[in-house]
């Protein structure tokens, strides 16, 4: 039995508690028709359990709904008499209650939980969630993979994409969004990471699982940020999350701290919807070796000090000079034989120049073909970054969440662009400020701290920075999904 279903044979034997009581007090003619309607109404809760539980506990079920028929037909004996019916009253009124308690603890009553990524790059904002909701045996947990498109340079939907294939690739049972039919089978909870709905400028999931329709077939909608936060980035960029439509369409908002939460207040957020829970993305780091696949080709650096050196979109809009810096960042790591280079552009980078920056297309495409022709260099275009992560030995990246979960594998940050001074002045969401930065330092001494092994911020910058975002010990998913059973489970009120 589906936890809807159950609570709408809740609210009906509320209704009948109600029913027995008017009849009590009236004659048999004035309570005749609400004694049909009692009638009806436990026909359809039999029916109701017959069809959605097992034989045995339908059995245990059944001999309580044909207790209360019996005493109904000796309350209409006794009206139809004239005596009073206070004893057969008193004993509906108990079974009615034994079956609201029963239901509530039942083992059977399943919540249908389900999980909509698109991309399976941002599945780690999801998959510890999931883990937990598959360890439940009260959930049946759906993850269903929908499409998306990119925009074209006039903002209109274009290049189609559904990324089934890659979550079926790491052995994650999937079912497709043309089978499973969200508006029928209206699933208890939905868990999905994009906020956007038609709002973003670059992609767009397929409007029929826009958070505005979606809602309609659920009684609980969980926005769980794709990104982890770093520092306040002004009033308009951040209240374009806060009032982000799958915010507002959420029933519930999971944040990393209460920082992050008193600013989207400030900013009219919905503060009943907030739950400062962390970020499932940090879990994914934990167990990484187990869940890093590297490819052969990789093999090859195994001698160098590897650096990852993460692409993002948000600079390379801002910065004017930014690929003409990347290739030069590029240049200066391989100009040294002692090191390997993992380049990784945004999975949505060629997008974005294709909507956003055609103009730089070729420029985009030279850099390209340098990284791929060095001998010491590899291009990671794999869905997730976990086995880049494990692999290599630093990162170097722009402005980038990316940066708060390589922090967590406790090796050297070297950020390009941002300002320390200046991030120091506004509000930290997740404290970095222990990483090393290209205003501060310059990159062939950072990469000369590499090759001789040291870190000397490395103590402070893990500590700083799991302090500052809650659940940052790998147990944010299990303590979302736990919150959210809570939930749901508190959503029953017995009359």
């Amino acid at each position: 039995m589906r936890y809807f279903v159950r609570d709408k044979v809740l609210e009906l034997l509320s209704t009948l508690k109600e029913a027995i009581d008017y009849i009590n007090h009236k004659a048999l003619e004035e309570c005749l028709f609400v004694m049909e309607d009692m009638q009806a109404g436990l026909d359809s809760i039999h029916n109701t359990f017959q069809s959605a539980f097992t034989v045995a506990t339908f059995s245990k079920y059944e001999e309580i709904v044909r207790a209360i028929e019996v005493q109904l037909s000796m309350v209409r004996e006794k009206k139809e008499n004239q005596q009073t019916a206070y004893k057969e009253v008193k004993q509906i009124k108990y079974f009615i209650d034994q079956l609201q308690t029963d239901l509530l603890d039942e083992a059977e009553v399943k919540l249908e939980v389900l999980f909509i990524p698109y991309k399976f790059s941002m599945w780690d904002s999801l998959e510890s969630i999931w883990l937990a909701a598959e360890a439940d045996p009260r959930c049946n947990s759906r993850v269903m993979p929908i499409p998306y498109y990119d925009r074209d340079e006039n903002g209109l939907l274009a290049d189609f994409h559904y990324e089934v294939d890659s979550f079926m690739k790491h052995d994650i049972p999937v079912v497709s969004y043309k089978e499973y039919d969200y508006t029928v089978i209206q699933p208890d909870v939905i868990y999905y990471h994009n906020p956007y709905d038609g709002n973003n400028r670059v992609t767009s999931v397929s409007p029929e699982f826009y958070s505005d329709k979606l809602k309609h077939y659920t009684n609980m909608m969980v926005y769980v940020p794709y990104f982890v936060a770093g520092n306040y980035k002004g009033i308009e960029k951040e209240r374009s999350f806060a009032r982000a439509p799958g915010l507002i369409n959420a029933d519930k908002v999971i944040l990393q701290s209460e920082v992050l939460k008193n600013v989207y207040i400030e900013l009219g957020a919905n503060p009943n919807k907030m739950e400062v829970l962390g970020s499932p993305k940090l879990d994914s780091i934990y167990n990484l070796e187990k869940k890093a696949h590297i490819p052969s080709n990789w093999q090859k650096l195994n001698d160098k000090k590897v650096t990852l050196l993460n692409s993002s979109i948000g600079d390379f809009l801002k910065e004017n000079n930014y690929l003409s810096d990347l290739r030069q960042n590029i240049e200066n790591i391989l100009s040294n034989d002692e090191l390997g280079l993992i380049w990784r552009p945004h999975p949505l980078f060629e997008t974005t120049i294709k909507s956003m920056k055609t103009d730089k297309a070729l420029e985009y495409k030279a850099i390209k073909k340098l990284v791929s022709a060095h001998p010491n260099a590899i291009i990671d275009n794999n869905e997730d970054m976990l086995s880049a992560f494990y692999f290599s030995d630093a990162l170097v990246s722009d402005s980038s969440s990316l940066i708060y979960l390589y922090i967590m594998t406790g090796k050297p940050v070297y950020i390009l662009y941002t300002d320390p001074k200046q991030v120091e002045k506004t509000l930290l969401y997740s404290d970095y400020l222990s990483c090393y930065f290209e205003k501060e330092l310059e990159l062939h001494e950072f990469l000369g701290l590499l090759k001789e092994g040291r870190d000397p911020q490395g103590k402070k910058r893990y500590d700083n920075f799991r302090k500052s975002i809650i659940n940052s010990d790998g147990t944010s998913g299990k303590k979302i999904y736990d919150c959210i059973i809570k939930e749901m489970e508190g959503r029953t009120v017995l009359n």
